[in-house]
């Protein structure tokens, strides 16, 4: 996001440097993974009343790190994992770089992903299949899960023997008229679900390099141990875990103008896309993209390079998160109006000089 810094955040940062504490951390007595697992803890039952066991959630550097740290405890070199598909691409490059094989499931029953399928998922699922990779509220298309989704999600799960890591990191920037459920506190799906989260997107600190797995069950974090052991994970740095945890405890006042003024942005770009002819999109429910199809409007051209050469702007390519959705953009709003309106000048500029 293009916002000024969390001042809790900002003032957390300026206390190490006053201190010049860069030596072993000490918070907590000695023990600052522990100092942030509370942390999350506190905000997981305030924000969703889910009470997690402490004991079951891991601090992490990465996110990426998590996911892939999933892939080596719970699956073998081949074996296949379940992505839903437009996917943020790390999730593609992490199954492929550790050498699983990718199996695509589409998230919806069009390009748009106004609406999630569960039947698509099953019958993707295959014999080697081990693992679903779930994006929570979805990257990139914004869409939050419903009760029904993700029970159906765990039913498969189950039936199919299969672990569900799903990535939450978007769960706090949902807009008023839908609501994030945690996957894992969904009873009937905690025993074979992962849920991987951080502050990084909500309070934009992703450069801190601070994040958490939480398992469903004791039995699931032991079989996952005995693959990774606790010293090859590492550990986040105090940087990051005293930014996080400033930022869950006092951020509040931040976060809330925060999701105003991406309210106004969605809304904003609601009317900017009504306004003009031949676009195709459904409005996010979270996050602060908006993933937009211009195959009408451009007749199958690359939206992307069409964009950047013809307006000079660079938008997320749709290829990037799907093979076949080059004629899709993601789009930042998180930015400040003028330079949302300048954008948009731009691209209906082109698309006008592009149909004369």
């Amino acid at each position: 996001m293009d916002y000024a810094a969390v001042p809790a955040v900002q003032t957390a940062m300026q206390e190490l440097v006053d201190r010049q504490d860069y030596g072993y951390a000490r918070r907590n007595a000695g023990q600052p993974a522990a100092f942030l697992v509370e942390a999350f803890a506190r905000r997981m039952s305030a924000l969703y009343g889910w009470d997690i066991d402490p004991a079951h959630v891991l601090p992490v550097a990465d996110l990426a790190q998590a996911k892939a740290a999933c892939l080596a405890a719970f699956s073998e070199e081949g074996d296949s994992v379940l992505v839903q598909t437009p996917c943020y691409p790390p999730f593609r490059d992490v199954v492929r770089e550790l050498g699983r094989r990718f199996v695509d499931y589409p998230w919806g029953i069009d390009a748009s992903c106004s609406a999630f399928d569960p039947r698509q998922l099953d019958e993707r699922v295959r014999a080697d299949s081990r693992l679903i990779l779930l994006c929570h509220p979805h990257n990139p298309t914004g869409r939050v899960l419903e009760q029904d989704e993700l029970l159906a999600i765990g039913r498969i799960a189950h039936e199919r023997d299969l672990i569900v890591v799903s990535d939450e990191v978007h769960a706090e920037l949902v807009y008023p008229g839908h609501a994030h459920r945690p996957y894992a506190a969904q009873a009937q799906c905690a025993e074979r679900a992962i849920t991987i989260t951080s502050a990084a997107k909500t309070f934009n600190i992703p450069g801190l390099r601070c994040g958490l797995m939480h398992f469903g069950s004791a039995g699931l974090l032991e079989r996952f141990l005995r693959r990774v052991p606790r010293r090859l994970l590492g550990q986040p740095n105090i940087a990051g875990i005293d930014a996080t945890v400033a930022a869950w405890e006092h951020g509040g006042e931040w976060l809330a103008a925060v999701r105003e003024h991406l309210a106004e942005g969605r809304q904003w770009l609601v009317d900017a896309v009504a306004s003009t002819e031949g676009i195709r999109w459904h409005a996010p429910q979270a996050t602060y993209f908006g993933w937009i199809d211009f195959s009408q409007s451009l007749g199958g051209r690359n939206a992307a390079r069409f964009f950047l050469e013809h307006a000079r702007v660079a938008f997320s390519a749709g290829e990037t998160f799907a093979p076949d959705c080059g004629s899709f953009i993601r789009f930042n709003f998180a930015t400040s109006s003028s330079i949302r309106q300048q954008i948009w000048a731009r691209v209906e500029h082109s698309l006008m000089r592009n149909q004369r």
